[in-house]
């Protein structure tokens, strides 16, 4: 017998509540006793407009995880996996942010989340924006200070387009519509490991470049965790895939969180926000096949026909039925002037946006030569 979605839904709060009251006991206790590991603040990238920024930042117990390295042995991969995802979270912790004059000090929620909205002190002035954030308490014990500084992005609204991009299975290889396959990626592997596909890097560079007189903007949005944003943000570093804003999922047991949100709902939400904070932006959506992207970004043209450039969408499936659902679904944006691309290989996507003048020729041949190089190496 099905339980009652709002018995479910019940119980599922009840035990949210009996978790966040354990975080808040064992940290007080820890404090009390003199025994806080130092504490760590991970400042995520945030986004912003000439009238306000917005970031986030989460404070954590320092987790002993390090970046990984090509000669990690798998178990330690393993290690540093675990120490992600199990995460010990500082509850009422107290951050102030700074820039220029302006202090806003904020509280950490039960998991460690510190949100900050600031008044943009340079409205005129686009791109990366610098936030200096500082813990206030609890600092571990012996541990002095706990500074670091978080990164904004404005967007130039002389840019016209922006990107919105998935990463798993869009960007890296991650095996989502394997089980066996994404556990086996996400274990054994560390930033330095994993490998994009083939000419990602250099198409999201010309999409980033445009025409060479401004960058456009370019936003991550992913149902991974928060947990592995470090993991993420060095993969991407490494491969020089352009940085930008991350919207992850929270990892939880209520209905809210990672487990139980529906993607669809969540990256829907997500998208229209960015789509209603930068009007003057239209967008090009990238995903994969593997999940829901294209009936995400098929809602998102329904609802804005006029801002949505183009789509595209890799094949990471081996199944009839849903490669020709895909199409279906993409032959139904003709209807709304978009066009849409859905193929296996980056190099279509690319020659796709260079017709379309989303790239430059340049940036093309480019593309067609790191996925030369990419599958050499391979």
């Amino acid at each position: 017998m099905q339980s009652h979605p709002s018995l479910t839904a019940s119980l599922l709060r009840l035990v949210g509540a009996a978790e966040d009251a354990f975080r808040v006991h064992r940290v007080r206790r820890k404090v009390e006793r003199g025994e806080l590991d130092p504490v760590e603040l991970l400042a995520h990238r945030g986004y912003g407009t000439p009238r306000w920024l917005r970031l986030q930042a989460r404070v954590l117990e320092a987790r002993g995880v390090t970046p990984g390295a090509v000669t990690d042995a798998w178990w330690r991969n393993v290690a540093a996996t675990y120490n992600r995802l199990v995460s010990s979270e500082i509850p009422g912790a107290v951050v102030r942010a700074t820039i220029d004059d302006q202090r806003v000090t904020a509280t950490a929620n039960f998991e460690g989340y510190v949100q900050f909205e600031l008044d943009n002190p340079s409205p005129h002035a686009t791109g990366w924006h610098d936030v200096q954030l500082e813990l206030l308490g609890p600092l571990g014990a012996g541990q002095e200070e706990c500074r670091v500084a978080a990164h904004v992005l404005v967007p130039d609204p002389a840019a016209e387009v922006g990107i919105i991009s998935d990463i798993d299975d869009t960007i890296l290889h991650t095996g989502l519509t394997e089980t066996a396959g994404m556990l086996r990626t996400t274990l054994l592997h560390n930033a330095t490991t994993r490998l994009p596909y083939p000419g990602v890097a250099a198409f999201y560079r010309a999409l980033h470049s445009g025409e060479g007189r401004w960058q456009r903007p370019i936003f991550f949005v992913s149902g991974s965790p928060w947990n592995l944003y470090d993991m993420i943000t060095r993969f991407m570093a490494l491969q020089d895939i352009p940085p930008g804003p991350l919207f992850l999922k929270d990892w939880g047991i209520d209905e809210h969180k990672f487990i139980r949100e529906d993607t669809h709902d969540y990256k829907l939400a997500r998208i229209t926000m960015l789509l209603e904070t930068y009007p003057e932006l239209d967008f090009v959506l990238i995903g994969d096949s593997g999940q829901e992207d294209p009936e995400i970004y098929a809602d998102v043209i329904t609802r804005w026909p006029d801002r949505v450039r183009a789509v595209y969408i890799r094949d990471v499936t081996a199944h009839r039925s849903r490669d020709e659902a895909v199409r279906r679904l993409l032959r139904t944006l003709a209807d709304h002037d978009v066009p849409a691309a859905f193929g296996a290989s980056t190099l279509s996507a690319a020659a796709d946006a260079a017709q379309r003048g989303l790239i430059t020729e340049a940036g093309l041949e480019d593309v067609r030569r790191e996925t030369s190089e990419d599958r050499a190496e391979r």
